[in-house]
């Protein structure tokens, strides 16, 4: 209807109706930990687990002799037609975690294992979360999917896909070796904001910025594509960290401004 000779109003948009955002993969892995994080599995068991889920698929448990965390991933075999199980030791120091070999260090395991699932580092490939959660569009599917434990991975919201192995297997070097984008102009290193630099004694190590994982972890990715955009990660020099309980570090500063154009 027309009132006063004025065409009819536009409907009134209130302000605080803005597009509802996709649950990040970090958010995906705090609500369903009591899938993935099996402290109590052995390596046995863990193996058996993920032998006859897709490449990519994760579990972390706890080495008992040790006293540290494992992550597991299945990941396919240089045979063709087969695969296998590997392991990759956490180490904790203080109040960060890292990869065995690494010298990417993370607040906790989450944070750790949702870098891994949105880049390589170290790894054959990026991790992968199994294909219901990767789907699950709200917190009340993640939390039924929660509710299963260990449970979930013989249920029937976890289609059995054994022995995996990705479509489009990666071609890159072998783990640690530079990849050509690793090899970038220094210019786009000094540019990158996705890692910040810490310094312990002559040793060089990154923490990775949390904001880079929420980024980059909005969205699923094929397990063998780094996502787009993101910042190729230096080649893993030789470092002692993991042998020098007594060094100190320096406080966190938080990310740098991105740069000006």
């Amino acid at each position: 209807e027309e009132e006063d000779g004025m065409g009819p109003r536009p409907p009134v948009t209130p302000k605080n109706c803005l597009p509802r955002r996709g649950i990040s993969v970090l958010e995906k892995l705090i609500k369903t930990c009591p899938v993935w994080l099996q402290l109590g599995l052995g390596q046995a068991e863990a193996a058996g687990i993920l032998l006859q889920e897709a490449a990519g698929t994760f579990l972390v448990r706890r080495d008992n002799s040790l006293k540290h965390l494992v992550l597991c991933v299945h990941f396919p075999s240089l045979n063709e037609g087969s695969s296998e199980v590997l392991e990759y030791t956490v180490k904790e120091e203080k109040s960060i975690l890292y990869l065995e070999g690494s010298v990417l260090v993370f607040e906790d395991i989450f944070r750790l294992i949702a870098f891994y699932c949105v880049s390589r580092d170290l790894l054959p490939f990026t991790l992968r979360l199994p294909q219901a959660i990767l789907e699950a569009s709200s917190f009340t599917d993640l939390e039924t999917i929660s509710n299963l434990g260990l449970g979930f991975w013989d249920s029937s919201l976890n289609p059995r896909r054994g022995g995996g192995s990705l479509a489009e297997p990666s071609r890159d070097p072998a783990p640690g070796a530079p990849s050509a984008s690793s090899l970038r102009s220094t210019a786009h290193y000094e540019n990158c904001s996705c890692e910040i630099e810490l310094s312990i004694g002559n040793d060089r190590l990154w923490f990775v910025n949390p904001i880079f994982i929420e980024d980059c972890g909005g969205s699923a990715l094929p397990a063998d594509q780094p996502p787009p955009g993101s910042c190729p990660l230096r080649p893993v020099p030789p470092t002692s960290f993991a042998t020098s309980p007594t060094s100190k570090w320096a406080p966190r500063r938080p990310a740098p401004p991105p740069p000006a154009p």
